[in-house]
């Protein structure tokens, strides 16, 4: 399902100015020419590297524990579905969320400064980073594998990625397909006694869900995203940082709850009404969430989850 066309009104034509002439209009010519010519360039080599629903400039610079080059659209299949770019991967995720640019990483985290092109990150040089931000000798556990996660709020509606090129908010659909089934990996840890997992799904094993500033003005702050971690700098606004990709997954009135950020102020999942995309409550703002921030799962899923 598309999301919903989107409509503009201009508030104003700005005064023209002379058009340039001579020199002048062959210098700004060469300049736009130059400029496209690097746009064009950055998206073909993204666009070949990227699964084909999203488009993604490469991060500046290695990934942290020498990740290697993505492998090409089309080549990723669901048997690969812990086999990510090293350093981020649904097995154990490496990057703690802490930077070194400045001072060094703090104590707690037990990380190493890393240098990631022009950033300096603390990473795991040993073990994985977990739901506390700090390293930890073990590796994330798988949950759950494949499941749909169907709204209460809108029964018979799934929670979906896109599959479309450039579109990366996830929203909800009455297709269940690949692309509407998801993994739990529990990383190790917790955060003021709340686990926190990493969500994926089937479609595309390389990608994670995470929540997103939205960029707008009016309306709600922050969307859910599926997301290429090993890329920083990304069309869609994606991060690697673990106060966006990790998530608490909780059970409320026999429904899950998916929620990001800090503890202190979780981002939770939800279907917005008047539209299919999925944006984020933002319980600091609005108090707790109601059944349109709740999906429907298996017994079998509810059991091995804590309570909201």
């Amino acid at each position: 399902m598309d999301a919903a066309a989107q409509d503009y009104t201009v508030l104003g034509e700005p005064a023209e100015a002379a058009p340039p002439t001579g020199r002048a209009l062959r210098w700004r010519v060469a300049l736009v020419a130059s400029a496209l010519s690097g746009v064009v360039f950055l998206a073909a080599a993204a666009a070949a590297r990227q699964p084909a629903h999203h488009v993604a400039l490469a991060p500046l610079g290695p990934l942290p524990v020498a990740a290697p080059g993505l492998r090409a659209a089309g080549a990723l299949n669901a048997s690969a579905a812990v086999d990510l770019a090293a350093g981020y991967t649904r097995e154990c995720w490496t990057y703690t969320g802490g930077t070194c640019n400045v001072q060094e990483c703090k104590a707690y985290r037990k990380a190493v400064c890393t240098r990631s092109g022009v950033f300096k990150l603390c990473t795991c040089g040993s073990g994985c980073a977990g739901a506390d931000t700090a390293c930890h000798p073990e590796r994330n556990k798988l949950v759950a594998e494949d499941i749909p996660l169907e709204s209460a709020y809108y029964p018979g509606y799934y929670l979906r990625v896109p599959t479309t090129i450039g579109f990366s908010q996830v929203r909800v659909s009455r297709t269940l397909d690949d692309a509407a089934r998801f993994s739990l990996w529990r990383v190790p840890g917790e955060a003021d006694g709340v686990k926190r997992y990493l969500i994926g799904p089937k479609e595309y094993p390389d990608y994670v869900l995470e929540v997103a500033n939205t960029g707008q003005l009016i309306g709600s702050d922050f969307k859910v995203i599926d997301s290429d971690p090993s890329s920083y700098f990304s069309f869609s606004g994606g991060s690697a940082n673990p106060a966006f990709t990790f998530w608490d997954v909780c059970k409320v009135n026999g429904h899950v709850r998916l929620g990001a950020g800090i503890s202190s102020n979780l981002l939770w999942a939800y279907s917005h009404m008047g539209t299919w995309l999925i944006y984020a409550w933002d319980q600091a703002v609005w108090g707790s969430p109601d059944e349109r921030a709740e999906w429907k799962v298996d017994a079998s899923v509810l059991e091995a989850l804590d309570d909201c």
